[in-house]
């Protein structure tokens, strides 16, 4: 992952990073209009425990449909493979597409498509909106806030097949949104989302639409698409993955005519494709 950083304003970022595009498909899309603060539980979310937080943004989400064809939910155990950070304070929640298959509430870490990244105000409090006017002048305190986030990414990067990531960050009552790529990172200002609601929505918005009818605008990769256990391809999948009485032992040995007269599959390549399809991956 690189380690360019480029700032924008948070209204920048959602009309460069994730402008919707100019037609008529997308303005006449019908969005629901709130006329009071969704956010309204979070008014004293700099007091709140990090849980507090997270579970009361992600109903907010959902429960006002912020955004529409996405579910916000906390993420499953991450893979044993996934180490991030040591601290033990970041809570995993992201949004996820809606059709996710979920597990005791909650959805798998693999599936994310905008991870949502919470960190506990007071404890590590590099995102407070009280300190941001000074931030962005202090290299060593941006290369530390940064980093936590930069591992974060840089395994999504390694589960899924993408081109870049889009990420909110949310510590007490500020946010902001990241886009990650193998170069560099584009950030946004901090943004308190209980006083300014309205920008919070709107990027939750394009991030909707991103997902709906443009997914390349999140970073997907449309040449590769992750397959649900449910999908008729998942079952053709594993049952490629079984092993067949026609399979060749790959050691070194002379075949009898019997054993080379169809097409067959080496034993070491089948158990290679069976283990990309362990459930962690």
């Amino acid at each position: 992952m690189g380690n360019q950083l480029v700032l924008l304003s948070a209204e920048e970022f959602r009309d460069i990073v994730l402008a919707i595009p100019d037609g008529s498909r997308f303005s006449h899309i019908p969005r629901h209009e709130l006329t009071t603060n969704p956010f309204g539980e979070l008014q004293g979310a700099s007091e709140m425990t990090n849980l507090e937080v997270c579970m009361a943004l992600l109903e907010a989400i959902d429960q006002h449909r912020l955004a529409p064809g996405c579910m916000a939910a906390c993420c499953s155990a991450r893979p044993d493979f996934c180490v991030i950070d040591g601290d033990g304070d970041t809570l995993d929640a992201a949004l996820f597409d809606h059709d996710v298959e979920l597990s005791s509430s909650r959805a798998p870490w693999t599936a994310q498509e905008v991870p949502i990244v919470f960190r506990q105000c007071g404890v590590d409090d590099e995102f407070c909106c009280d300190r941001n006017r000074h931030m962005e002048d202090d290299v060593e305190k941006r290369k530390e806030m940064l980093s936590k986030y930069l591992r974060y990414a840089a395994v999504l990067f390694d589960v899924q097949q993408r081109f870049f990531l889009v990420m909110i960050a949310v510590t007490g009552r500020t946010f902001r949104v990241l886009r990650w790529d193998r170069s560099r990172v584009v950030m946004s200002s901090a943004v308190d989302y209980f006083t300014n609601w309205q920008l919070f929505c709107d990027i939750l918005w394009h991030i909707s639409l991103a997902h709906r009818y443009v997914p390349e605008m999140l970073g997907a990769d449309p040449t590769a698409v992750r397959l649900s256990s449910r999908d008729a391809r998942w079952r053709r999948m594993a049952a490629a993955a079984n092993g067949h009485g026609s399979d060749f032992d790959e050691h070194m040995r002379l075949l009898g005519d019997d054993e080379s007269s169809e097409p067959s599959t080496l034993d070491h390549a089948r158990n290679a494709f069976r283990e990309t399809l362990v459930a962690e991956h």
